[in-house]
């Protein structure tokens, strides 16, 4: 029988900072489940280094059409990874501008912005691959089992950057309750809503 409504304790944030952190929940939802996507659109992949010619017999379990289709799968399963972490980003740039000058947070941006740099450089690559024509470069990008390269930049997308993104989160949501608390603020309050499914 299916449901048709449930009912859930919904959050509401009080401040800029609290909305951006009920946001970044979400986009973690968006991460994890990329992470899931890309490691079942891989599995059957073998993205480890080999000669052109040999993708011509990709081999028993899928024909060369095959192949390239599920390798397309996964450059836009890791497209939207970077995506989703650009926005992870982005949104707790807005809790640091809604509390600025927060030891906690900037230690934070201090500990992460390369990290989410690099993922930041990799989506404007992908994103602009119109530009590798005019720029001369011979190939769309070189993916490996844990790893996306254009030229000498890459970016790793395997388990232990995962696991580095819900660092970050955790930090983020540590830090918050940190600094609500010793501010007096009150940043969510429990309300009572009707979720239609």
């Amino acid at each position: 029988m299916p449901i048709k409504a449930v009912y859930v304790p919904l959050l509401k944030a009080q401040t800029k900072a609290g909305t951006a952190l009920l946001l970044m929940g979400q986009e973690m939802r968006v991460i994890r489940s990329q992470f899931r996507r890309i490691r079942e659109n891989g599995k059957d992949l073998n993205l480890e280094p080999k000669p052109v010619r040999e993708i011509e017999g990709v081999g028993e379990r899928m024909s060369k059409d095959d192949f390239f289709d599920a390798l397309a799968v996964l450059f836009g399963d890791i497209h939207f990874l970077v995506i989703a972490m650009s926005r992870l980003w982005r949104l707790f740039e807005k809790i640091r501008n809604d509390l600025p000058k927060e030891p906690e947070l900037d230690a934070i941006a201090k500990k992460y912005r390369g990290f989410f740099e690099k993922a930041r450089i990799t989506r404007n690559r992908v994103e602009h691959l119109e530009g590798m024509v005019q720029d001369g470069i011979p190939g769309l990008g070189d993916i490996r089992p844990s790893s996306l390269g254009f030229d000498d930049k890459k970016f790793d997308y395997g388990p232990e950057v995962e696991q580095r993104i819900i660092a970050f989160y955790e930090e983020v949501r540590n830090a918050h309750q940190a600094i609500a608390r010793r501010k007096g603020l009150k940043p969510f309050e429990k309300v009572q809503g009707q979720m239609r499914v």
